[in-house]
């Protein structure tokens, strides 16, 4: 009787704590889920229209979602985790298991999210957008789309042993076959590692300078000849797919 109650004791323990500070449990993920959050139309001379649509990632789970504001993921996250994998452990061995648990990822910590710093990605990529479009003078019709989906927007503690933090940035621009991600991982390591006092002046100021900074490179990216082909091939393609989509079925059979 003692060994079942010291079982259940192991289960509630493990269903309690388990999934506190970790993106999900050990179930396997379901498919992610998107929204379209915003819609804008830009209009052009030779009458082509292109729509642009923000989507974000909502899966429901704040590690899969769409970061809208900062989110920091400190060591104190780390040290409750570790805590909790400590009563894991204990509650494995009193019902007689092995002390053998699963590891972790910092980038696993849900951390916790600034409401006053927003992820200002479509301010500063709409104006970069807009002007590259127009440059390409690229007749598309009217049911051209370009997705972009703004994704990461956040700070994780470097190591235990140092009171850096790393900006983890990201924003994936889309049409058709054309993708194009602008990462923080473009960045030199000395301009997304920095200590969290830095990041913390001013409202967390420095992240969205570093934000412009990384659409900035990765405009520069797009507007290299070949990329720029790969685009302008894309928006046609999309175009002509969508037509052929919308075109009425016409039987020729007598």
């Amino acid at each position: 009787m003692e060994k079942i109650k010291l079982k259940n004791l192991n289960g509630l323990l493990l269903s309690t704590f388990g999934c506190v500070l970790l993106s999900a449990c050990a179930n396997s993920p379901s498919p992610p889920r998107t929204k379209i959050v915003d819609t804008r139309t830009i209009d052009f001379d030779n009458s082509s229209r292109i729509t642009v649509l923000t989507q974000n990632a909502i899966n429901g789970d704040v590690i899969e979602d769409t970061d809208n504001t900062l989110n920091v993921v400190s060591k104190a996250d780390t040290a409750t985790l570790v805590g909790l994998k400590t009563l894991q452990i204990a509650a494995t061995l009193l019902g007689g298991g092995s002390s053998n648990t699963d590891g972790f990822s910092k980038e696993q910590l849900k951390g916790n999210s600034i409401p006053s710093v927003k992820n200002k990605t479509m301010d500063y990529l709409n104006p970069e957008l807009d002007t590259m479009l127009k440059g390409m003078n690229t007749y598309t019709g009217k049911d051209a789309k370009i997705t972009v989906q703004p994704y990461k927007f956040k700070l994780i503690y470097e190591g235990l042993g140092n009171n850096n933090y790393e900006f983890k940035y990201s924003t994936t621009i889309s049409v058709g076959d054309f993708d194009q991600v602008c990462s923080s991982s473009d960045l030199l390591s000395s301009e997304r590692i920095k200590p969290i006092d830095e990041w913390e002046k001013n409202n967390y100021e420095l992240t969205q300078v570093t934000t412009k900074k990384i659409i900035k490179n990765c405009f520069e990216k797009i507007n290299q000849a070949e990329n720029k082909e790969k685009l302008r091939n894309a928006l046609l393609k999309s175009t002509l797919n969508d037509h052929k989509e919308n075109m009425p079925n016409v039987s020729t059979s007598g």
